[in-house]
């Protein structure tokens, strides 16, 4: 079904443009002629990532969790990327086959080649790179190079005053899930998708913003002792798998983390289970390695020591470290970050903070949209799916100096935090047989949403969470063809938040 649609894009695409890339697509002649001479940069990493589908493909790849191509559409095409030296997710997401997801460590005067191939992405050797590169055409990053940063982790937002040791086996490095590629003409191609090292690197960052000090072991049990370390963890991955969203396919990965009290042995067992938010793999490893800070949160050992940051300030119009408040005409940007605590509510999730930024964007001219994955990013773990912070909580997260800087630097003014509640009940006997579609379907719908608004510039939630739910029934009868009515629960809802939001931010300018 894929490879069938895929073709089918790909002949009206080619019928359109004559067989060639559309020079609106491609970099600049003096872009690619840079690029192709491979002149390494001392301050930083060289990425070229290349198409190598015979046929083209409509893939999503990311870097970090920002788009640096969508589509990857033509065949024979390549986009270069300066990055600083560091760690990076390099995902591609395809329709109905799996994401893919490529851990690489860069270093500055270095180039690295990956190539991309039919839902897989694969390291390649410098020689056959260049050939590559030199026989295709540039097109350009969709996110500028000084955006993109490596996994890191702002020392500053580290709030448990506990040391933490990990082991990671070298099963769990190991760990890969089995699929296949299409190949054409009823041909199939196995390829392993890489989740243990994409794990270790996600894991390690979560617990680094979480905790006082993160060390690994190199064996388990360990020859020596653990000196100042007051939880060991071994964690293992039990399974991986997906399941179908719009078409495509969501990874889900669950883990079994062992929690051990150095010198008294094995004190409890946690299982996580990671669901993805933008279908790929880092997200779905991000929201299990947030349920684990959670769940150690949660132990009698740690919540008894407490935080070792300062009790969370005053959230009044308190103003500092050079924000201002800004006017309605001059008020910079937004984002929305959807809140999601079950794998079920991510499609209305995604639906509702797509419909709150096309009407947020055409309804406040003044306002431009920054990427909530950008937000989620300066905030890892603590907005991943899986969590939903209190109003409380998000204030306390925002409201810290290394966070509300790094919000100035994107511009956002606002962010909207939509947790959604979506029920549809529609049902009834319904079949579609070879004369046509037979049956009665009928069911209620209703969307309940709270969502909190943060105020960047004065550190402060918008007056209370906007509340509210919309409901509505959907009926549809058929005797050959189908007709009836479907409510829209979700824009109803969508509509009212962004006319709330409107009248909050409108009396800021005032």
């Amino acid at each position: 079904m894929r490879s069938l649609r895929e073709a089918l894009a790909l002949f009206l695409t080619l019928l359109l443009t004559g067989c060639q890339i559309h020079p609106s697509v491609v970099a600049s002649l003096d872009e690619e002629a840079q690029a192709k001479s491979f002149s390494p940069d001392p301050n930083s990493a060289t990425l070229y990532i290349w198409n190598g589908s015979s046929y083209g493909s409509l893939a999503n790849v990311t870097v970090n969790g920002d788009s640096v191509v969508n589509p990857f559409f033509y065949d024979k095409t390549f986009v270069r990327l300066k990055l600083v030296p560091g760690k990076y997710l390099i995902e591609s997401n395809t329709y109905n086959v799996l994401p893919f997801v490529l851990p690489v460590r860069v270093e500055a005067g270095k180039q690295y080649f990956v190539f991309y191939e039919e839902g897989s992405l694969r390291r390649a050797e410098d020689d056959v790179g260049r050939t590559s590169v030199t026989a295709s055409k540039m097109v350009p990053s969709r996110t500028a190079n000084e955006e993109l940063r490596p996994l890191q982790v702002d020392s500053a937002a580290i709030i448990r005053p506990l040391s933490i040791a990990v082991y990671y086996s070298p099963e769990f490095y190991k760990a890969a899930m089995q699929t296949t590629r299409y190949l054409g003409f009823f041909q199939y191609e196995k390829y392993e998708i890489p989740l243990g090292l994409a794990s270790r690197w996600i894991f390690d960052q979560a617990l680094q913003a979480a905790f006082k000090s993160i060390s690994v072991l190199t064996e388990w049990p360990p020859s020596a002792p653990l000196g100042e370390v007051d939880l060991v963890l071994v964690p293992r991955i039990t399974s991986f798998k997906s399941r179908s969203v719009w078409q495509e396919e969501a990874p889900l990965i669950s883990y079994l983390v062992s929690v051990f009290l150095p010198g008294k042995g094995e004190m409890t067992t946690i299982a996580l289970d990671g669901f993805s938010l933008d279908n790929g793999w880092s997200s779905a490893i991000g929201s299990a390695a947030a349920q684990l800070v959670t769940a150690i949160d949660k132990l009698p050992l740690v919540a008894a020591r407490g935080n070792v940051e300062p009790a969370p300030r005053s959230m009044g119009a308190e103003k500092s470290d050079g924000l201002q408040p800004l006017g309605l005409p001059n008020a910079g940007g937004f984002a929305v970050v959807a809140l999601v605590d079950k794998p079920e509510s991510v499609e209305p999730a995604t639906k509702m903070q797509k419909c709150l930024e096309g009407k947020v964007l055409s309804s406040h001219p003044t306002l431009h949209l920054a990427p909530g994955s950008r937000v989620r990013a300066i905030a890892f773990p603590w907005l991943e799916a899986g969590m939903v912070p209190s109003k409380e909580a998000l204030a306390h997260l925002l409201g810290r100096t290394s966070v509300a800087s790094q919000l100035d630097r994107l511009r956002v003014r606002f962010i909207l935090f939509p947790a959604i509640d979506y029920v549809d009940n529609l049902g009834g006997p319904f079949l579609c047989t070879t004369g046509g579609y037979l049956g009665v379907m009928v069911g209620s719908q209703a969307t309940r949403f709270t969502v909190p608004v943060w105020d960047a510039a004065n550190r402060t939630m918008v007056d209370a969470p906007i509340k509210g739910e919309t409901e509505g029934t959907s009926w549809a009868v058929a005797y050959m063809f189908p007709f009836g009515h479907m409510a829209d629960t979700l824009g109803e809802a969508c509509s009212e938040i962004v006319e709330a939001f409107g009248r909050r931010i409108e009396g800021l300018a005032r």
